[in-house]
């Protein structure tokens, strides 16, 4: 059949509009934007891996079903960014500077799963700007926004149902009884505060946060008392779950709005938008005069902190520049933080000490710095900038959009962009996998807009080649998923079984290598019979795991190590560093540890002084929730 001509009509059947690998690909599109945020089964011993599973089975299928309906990755700054970061951790492994050189490949992997989502992002928006007439002109995005806008509306009922089983302990206590499945389905607010079924109430106020961009996308299409209905459940669901990230990311929605919009306060659907920090402010008033009159119980919960004479985020970010000032270069290596706070405080450079077991800087120019050294950092954000200066310049020369036209292309991929920006300088939200690719086909997105639609074409990746990376993402989710089964096993059957399974996962497993050395390392015992080779042998294996965990057994036995082997400063060091960073478990850490001093063969000279050091331990206590009887 001859194609149509430029000047034929448009075909008008659903089939010619949207065939079925597309439509394939736009409902998993759907789904990846919008089900990882609110999926609520999360079994094994690894936090919301479930999760990060169903996530990247759906991204996975999602660029399969893209490149079978033709539509394919295009490069731009933003997936340059990850591929330069993917080099960096490539460059780390293949020097030797990782522990585990399993663990470099995944994370190259991961990072170049978002450079090809970045790139979808990118096509999504070119492949719009080129739709006929009588076509959706924004099908790819339409969806992507949508998704983000229905994991929003539901985050705001899970909250809901967690802020009415926080004010009535008896609904909680009927469901158990008479409903015990809707316990699978969403979390129990146990701290008072509404967090969905996300880890943390910083993380559902991003994905709150996050159906606000998808939104802005809408907007202009529904009716108004949607809009306004939407906005102000949003603006709820952000004062109840107690993040100040979210009172930020609510001020931030309607500065960009005003940006993006003119007038946008007069028009009954952007004016919604633009209320939301006064709409937050309203709720957080309402909700404080109710508390103070006894009718709920909600600011014991909101304003929940660690009792601390420091700012407890201050000095994460101290001692994660520290670590930096330590290892300027080239950094700790990916993904080994802990180690060089470890490493840090043996050499006398960490003040203070940390006052918790810190694995993540909580700012990912800080993380940054700290895992990859200047030779690392500065090729990544010198592309982060000129991606940031493209977008912003293509914005601009765009222009503001007009109250009763469609929601400019830019907005919510800058929206989305900025919330997730804004939560990764407190925080660490990129690290789970199912905001990252969000965040990446977002980044995508905002390289995508206000360029011509010429592209080169080496910068398009071929539909055969992206056909068999989405088959091999295909295949490494289930290799994943196989692997956590096994590591499961490991840390859950009867012994038997459970070394039945470290054996195999040593064999074969790729994905979580370090879990399975962290069951065999903490089973180790440092006797006064070993031989020094012996001690040198559980060194590096202990050594080895700790570069991937901090864990207080694990550092007893590294202190023990060092005495028996001669290095009485390092070993006193690093009590010291034990103690400030697990001060909880300190008292415990002190019981113990003569009984494992003398099993180790340590004489009373070597024992008291590491004694004395873990007596040592700062006097914290932690803020408690009253239970809501």
């Amino acid at each position: 059949m001859a194609a149509p001509s430029p000047t034929s009509p448009a075909p008008t059947s659903v089939s010619d509009r949207f065939p079925l690998s597309q439509s394939l690909a736009l409902g998993l599109l759907g789904l990846a934007m919008s089900l990882p945020l609110i999926w609520p089964f999360d079994p094994g011993v690894v936090a919301k891996m479930g999760t990060t599973l169903v996530a990247a089975a759906l991204w996975a299928a999602v660029f399969l079903a893209a490149a079978w309906s033709g539509l394919t990755p295009r490069f731009g700054l933003a997936a340059l960014g990850f591929g330069v970061a993917a080099a960096v951790v490539g460059l780390q492994t293949l020097s030797g500077q990782l522990a585990y050189a399993s663990q470099g490949a995944i994370t190259v992997a991961v990072l170049l799963s978002a450079a090809l989502i970045a790139g979808l992002g990118n096509a999504a928006v070119r492949r719009t700007s080129r739709a006929g007439a009588g076509m959706d002109p924004h099908p790819w995005l339409d969806v992507a926004a949508a998704g983000l806008l229905l994991q929003g509306v539901i985050q705001v009922v899970f909250g809901l149902v967690q802020f009415a089983l926080w004010q009535m302990p008896s609904l909680a206590s009927w469901l158990a009884a008479h409903a015990p499945l809707y316990a699978d389905l969403i979390s129990y607010p146990s701290t008072g505060r509404v967090f969905g079924n996300l880890r943390q109430p910083n993380h559902y106020a991003t994905a709150v946060a996050l159906g606000l961009a998808g939104l802005a996308w809408w907007a202009p299409r529904v009716r108004v008392s949607v809009v306004w209905a939407a906005v102000i459940g949003m603006s709820w669901a952000l004062v109840v779950c107690g993040s100040r990230t979210g009172m930020v990311q609510a001020v931030v929605a309607a500065i960009l709005v005003l940006i993006a919009v003119r007038g946008a306060w007069r028009d009954p659907r952007w004016a919604a938008l633009v209320a939301v920090p006064v709409l937050y402010a309203l709720w957080w008033l309402a909700l404080r005069e109710a508390d103070h009159l006894g009718w709920i119980s909600f600011l014991d919960a909101v304003t929940r902190q660690l009792d601390q004479p420091v700012n407890a985020r201050a000095l994460i970010w101290r001692n994660a520049w520290q670590v930096f000032e330590h290892l300027p270069w080239f950094g700790a290596g990916w993904g080994q933080l802990g180690w060089g706070l470890q490493h840090a405080a043996i050499h006398h450079a960490l003040h203070p000490l940390p006052l918790d077991n810190i694995d993540n800087a909580h700012d990912l120019i800080l993380q940054l710095l700290a895992e990859t050294g200047l030779v690392g950092t500065l090729p990544i954000v010198i592309v982060a900038l000129a991606w940031l200066w493209r977008s912003a310049r293509g914005w601009m020369q765009q222009g503001r959009a007009a109250p009763n036209d469609a929601s400019p292309i830019a907005l919510t991929a800058w929206m989305g962009v900025a919330f997730l920006g804004l939560h990764s300088l407190v925080e660490y939200p990129l690290w789970y996998l199912y905001f990252l690719w969000v965040f990446a086909f977002l980044a995508g997105w905002m390289d995508g807009f206000g360029r011509g639609e010429a592209a080169p074409v080496a910068l398009t990746l071929p539909r055969p080649a992206a056909l068999a990376v989405g088959a091999l993402a295909v295949a490494l989710v289930a290799k994943a998923g196989y692997d956590y089964n096994l590591t499961n096993t490991a840390y859950s059957a009867d012994r038997v079984e459970a070394a039945a399974a470290i054996r195999q996962a040593q064999r074969s497993d790729l994905f979580f290598r370090p879990l399975i050395g962290f069951a065999v390392a903490s089973s180790l015992q440092v006797r006064a019979a070993d031989s020094h080779a012996e001690l040198l042998r559980e060194q590096a294996e202990i050594d080895r795991v700790s570069h991937a965990y901090g864990d207080p057994n694990l550092l007893i036995r590294r202190i023990l190590l060092l005495s028996r082997l001669g290095h009485a400063q390092q070993a006193l060091a690093l009590a010291r560093y034990t103690a400030s960073s697990f001060w909880l478990y300190a008292p415990g850490l002190v019981k113990q540890f003569p009984a494992q001093a003398a099993q180790a063969g340590l004489s009373a000279a070597q024992t008291a002084p590491l004694l004395a050091a873990l007596k040592q331990a700062p006097v914290l206590r932690r803020v408690v929730v009253p239970a809501n009887h």
